[in-house]
Parts: C-alpha cells; sequence; structure tokens
C-alpha cells in the first residue's frame, strides 16, 4: 500500500497547495528543448548522452547559461543563448513523438 512518502504527496508542494508551481516545470522544461536544439549546432549532443561524455554538454552550459547566472532575466538569457527569439521546440518535440506513437 502507498503512503505519503511513496504516493501522490511526495512532492511536498502538493501538501502545500502549490499546485500552479507546476507551470515551472513545463516552462523549464520549453527552456531545456530550445537549449537541446540549439546545442546540437555545437555539440554532438545524443553521442554525449549515449556514451555519457557530459563535459562538452557541460562546457556549453556553462559558456552560455551559467555564467551569466542571475545578471541577466531568463527571457533575455534564453535569446541570447539560443541566437534569437524563443521558439517552441518543445511543441514540435511532442507533436512528432506523439504523431508516431498515436498515428495522429
Amino acid at each position: 500500500m502507498l503512503d505519503d512518502a511513496q504516493g501522490v504527496l511526495q512532492d511536498v508542494r502538493w501538501s502545500q497547495g502549490s499546485f500552479g508551481y507546476f507551470l515551472g516545470y513545463a516552462l523549464g522544461t520549453t527552456y531545456a528543448a530550445h537549449m537541446v536544439h540549439e546545442m546540437h549546432k555545437d555539440v554532438d549532443f545524443d553521442e554525449c548522452c549515449a556514451t555519457g561524455q557530459l563535459q562538452p554538454i557541460l562546457d556549453y552550459q556553462a559558456k552560455h547559461l551559467w555564467k551569466y547566472g542571475m545578471m541577466r532575466i531568463p527571457d533575455i538569457l534564453i535569446r541570447q543563448a539560443c541566437s534569437g527569439e524563443f521558439a517552441p521546440f518543445f511543441v514540435q518535440h511532442l507533436e512528432n513523438k506523439y504523431s508516431d506513437v498515436y498515428k495522429l
């Protein structure tokens, strides 16, 4: 039998009523999809993940994201890190993935 530690209340924000917090996860995933799309131009992202050789990915993130810390708001940080406007690469990823899975 599941208890709170193993069941639906394992994220403490749920028990606090912070359901809107999960929008942050969606935004973070969308930013990440955009960064991965951009990263493919300079880093063999899939090969790095497949082999566990993550240093090129970490170096890319350090150069394009981490060195700025809180000096830039997310919109500007993503625009500069991704060479332009924010684009819905995550939406494209979901459409491609689920079109194949569900034959849409």
